[in-house]
Formats: structure tokens, sequence, C-alpha cells
């Protein structure tokens, strides 16, 4: 078998990437040692070593932590951001909330609930909540105090008769109302979003229905950026036309 022998370009890069990981090597065995001895660890002998290394995997971690919540934000944030600036809305300045760290998994919610603004949400055809800051405010009691809501209830539901032996079956049921009701909301308000820039209604109500139940169960949010992310470079449709409007009314 004949050998490629490296370009010295290539053998430079692969020295320079040695030499780096030497240097790293012999500034994690300092920092090993210079935490052994200033500390006295050394004495303790495998509990000193196990407790150093301890310290260094929890530095390590908080970095590795602290990055990937960089991250998260950003992958949350800017789709977000750029979607919301394109929505043809009144208050494009709101945009600016998903910019907001510490609480702004709550205000990306609210700006995600305004981007179809005007459209009323309708609840199993036979309610409709008009103003959307309303829904938004359920989701965001829901969010902050839901346990303590279902606590309460439960609290007033036993003293019924008879009601206490029911509620010990389906307690652990009712601690589940608060993120069930908090995906259905996201569900919608991610549903409306998709149909303003495509036009494929039935895939936007599938696609965001499992955004909704992938952020509820595992992703908190991510998953939502990751969907607002497949429209950053659309348009917003064109609005259609009162004829238009009346037509799909019939049909309907």
């Amino acid at each position: 078998m004949d050998f490629i022998e490296p370009t010295a370009e290539a053998a430079a890069s692969m020295s320079e990437v040695a030499v780096s990981l030497g240097d790293l090597t012999v500034t994690l065995e300092e920092l090993y040692q210079f935490l052994l001895v200033s500390f006295g660890l050394a004495e303790l002998g495998i509990v000193g070593i196990v407790f150093v290394w301890g310290i260094i995997v929890a530095a390590v971690g908080a970095i590795v932590s602290a990055v990937l919540s960089v991250v998260f934000f950003f992958v949350q944030a800017i789709p977000l951001f750029v979607v919301a600036k394109k929505a043809n809305r009144p208050l494009k300045w709101l945009a600016w909330f998903a910019w907001i760290p510490v609480i702004g998994p709550y205000l990306s919610v609210f700006l995600l609930s305004n981007i179809a603004d005007g459209k009323e949400i309708d609840i199993f055809g036979k309610f409709q909540i008009r103003n959307r800051n309303i829904s938004y405010l359920i989701y965001l009691a829901f969010a902050l105090g839901g346990n303590t809501i279902i606590t309460a209830l439960i609290g007033i539901l036993t003293l019924i008769p008879f009601i206490g032996q029911i509620l010990a079956v389906v307690t652990p049921v009712l601690y589940l109302i608060p993120q069930v009701v908090m995906a259905w909301l996201e569900y919608i308000y991610l549903r409306d979003t998709l149909d303003l820039f495509k036009p494929d209604q039935k895939g936007n109500r599938t696609f965001a229905l499992i955004v909704a139940i992938t952020d509820a169960l595992v992703t908190f949010g991510l998953a939502r950026g990751v969907c607002l992310m497949t429209i950053m470079k659309k348009q917003p449709l064109p609005k259609p036309e009162p004829e238009e409007v009346v037509s799909e009314i019939i049909s309907e």
C-alpha cells in the first residue's frame, strides 16, 4: 500500500495542533499540582486527588454550561427577532423583546403571541379570545404559578364530600394541566405565525403541534427557535382580499 507524504503546510498544521494539545496538558497538570499543593490536599492522598479533579470537572462543566446557555439564547432570539420584524404588525419595536435575557422566555412567548396580531384564538370552535394578550396572561399565570393554582384548586375541591377520594386518583393528572395549557397556547401562536409566512396550513398545524409538544417535554423553547428558523428568510404572505376571505368562510 502506498502512503501519501503530507505536504509541508499539513505537517506544520499537525505540529501546531500537537504543540497546542501539549500546552493544554501542561496547563492542566500545572493547575492540578497547584491545587494539590497550595491547599495541602497532597497530604490527604487519594481523597485530595479526587477533590482536586472534582474542582476541575466542576469548573469545566460550568464553562460548558455557560457557553451552551449563550448558544441556546441566540438560537431562540435571532429567529424570533427577525420574524417579528418582518410580520405586518403596527408595533414592530416589540421585536426587541427577543433580546432581553433572564425574563426573555416569558417575553419571547408574549412576542410570539402578538406576531399574528388581530387574529382571534378559537377554542374548540365554541369560544373565541379576541384579545391575544388575554391568552398570554393565561399562559403566564400557568408558567409562573401553575402548580400553586392546581394545589389551591385541589384544596377547595377536597372540601366537597366524596371528592377527596376521586382527587387521590386524578391528582397526578391535574398537575399536568399547566403544561398542557402552555403547550396548547404555544401551538396556536406557532401555527398562526407559520400561517403568515407559509400557505400550507395543514403542514403548519402539524409542524406547530410537533414543536409545541417537543418544547413542553424536552427542549423548553429551543424547538420553537428552530421552528422559526424555517421562516426567517421568507416574507409574509400577502393579505387575502375580502372576497377571498368570504369564500374561505363559505367553504369551511
